[in-house]
């Protein structure tokens, strides 16, 4: 419902205005019979338009009206007056009145076409505040964004817009510093430069391009994911860019230690097991294929628990361990615990080949989104001279 204020000092006219204006149920008028008492009501910039007549006493619709726009600013305000002079008319919208509707004629299509003027005005004031504040919240989202943002001239090169996070990764004390410096100074490598302009000209964008470029107050080089392509309405190259420096460092050390786990995985002497989440095997050492008998290749992807019931000899001294063995597996793969992880077992187990080794294994869970993986590290203790 639109809250409206109409100043007119004819009685009889503020309340033909309440009859046409409150019936369609769109509208809930408020009524002052001068600009002098309007001024005086409490909440008046909350009204969604005001409607005032031009000639009352002691202030007139005009300097109603710049009273208005000097205290509350751009509330929707219709001139309403039997005056049709053209000075008034232009004195009126010079001093911002949003329509200007002169009296007189039928009263139904009279109030009918106010009534459309005050929705209208209304209207678009609140569509100009919805775009302003949309406005307000991308400007907002583009200069605080993650990554930095920036257009580009393909004429010239040069910096046409971008926001902080553009200028911290460059060294530009401002966006005003940057607007207009040349966007080739800042790759480190001038021919990156020249094939990141071949390949975006080309295809007509890039997306995730890695890219070298310098921060030119600290001369620090540094590694981005380069994304723009080409607006060709307004001649610029348009695109994020976003540090990649220190996850390349992250990946390389990652790297690193993965490579160095695989290097004491392969060179350990103990058996070294890795169960996914469903008890395949995923990792077999040399050492392990060697205290089993059986190749990496045979054994990863297979379960494990049908590898151990294969190997577990049927002439075992305790013909129930198999089992309890089994079972505890089974639960520490869907748990993460059970008693196996609090001691040591040994047992005997028979290779492909034929030949015995007694082994003695340790198990360890390890946490994953999916679930639970298991560790184990297998050594062989068969003796050295078993007895015949």
């Amino acid at each position: 419902m639109y809250h409206v204020l109409y100043v007119d000092d004819d009685p009889h006219l503020l309340d033909v205005a309440r009859f046409f204006l409150e019936r369609s149920g769109e509208m809930k008028l408020e009524t002052a019979k001068l600009a002098t008492e309007a001024l005086r009501l409490p909440g008046l910039g909350s009204f969604d338009a005001i409607v005032a007549d031009y000639e009352m006493p002691r202030m007139d619709g005009i300097a109603f009206l710049k009273k208005i726009r000097a205290d509350y600013g751009d509330i929707p305000f219709i001139l309403f007056t039997g005056k049709g002079r053209e000075q008034i008319v232009i004195e009126a919208i010079n001093n911002g009145t949003d329509f200007y509707l002169q009296k007189g004629g039928e009263p139904r299509s009279q109030f009918a076409e106010l009534a459309h003027k005050v929705k209208n005005a209304i209207e678009r004031r609140r569509a100009k505040a919805a775009l302003y504040e949309s406005e307000r919240r991308y400007r907002n989202l583009y200069h605080h964004a993650l990554v930095g943002l920036f257009e580009t001239s393909l004429g010239q090169a040069t910096i046409v817009a971008c926001n902080k996070k553009y200028c911290d990764m460059f060294g530009f004390d401002s966006v005003e510093d940057a607007i207009g410096k040349d966007v080739r100074s800042l790759y480190a490598d001038a021919r990156e430069r020249e094939k990141v302009s071949e390949l975006l000209h080309e295809k007509g964008s890039l997306d995730d391009y890695e890219v070298r470029f310098i921060n030119r107050k600290t001369g620090r080089p540094f590694f981005a994911q380069f994304s723009a392509r080409i607006n060709r309405k307004k001649d610029v190259a348009e695109g994020t860019i976003l540090d990649v420096t220190e996850r390349r460092r992250a990946d390389a050390a990652l790297a690193e230690s993965e490579e160095t786990f695989r290097s004491l995985v392969e060179e350990s002497s103990e058996g070294i097991l890795l169960l996914d989440e469903t008890g395949t095997v995923i990792a077999w050492n040399p050492a392990l294929a060697g205290i089993m008998g059986i190749a990496r290749d045979t054994a990863v992807g297979k379960p494990w628990l049908g590898i151990l019931e294969r190997a577990l000899v049927s002439v075992n001294p305790d013909p129930g361990q198999g089992a309890r063995l089994m079972g505890e597996m089974q639960a520490l793969l869907a748990s993460g615990t059970c008693p196996l992880v609090s001691r040591r077992v040994e047992t005997e187990i028979c290779r492909p080949d034929g030949a015995r080794r007694k082994i003695l294994q340790t198990f360890f869970p390890v946490r994953t989104a999916r679930g639970f993986r298991v560790g184990s590290i297998i050594r062989d203790v068969t003796p050295a001279n078993p007895a015949q």
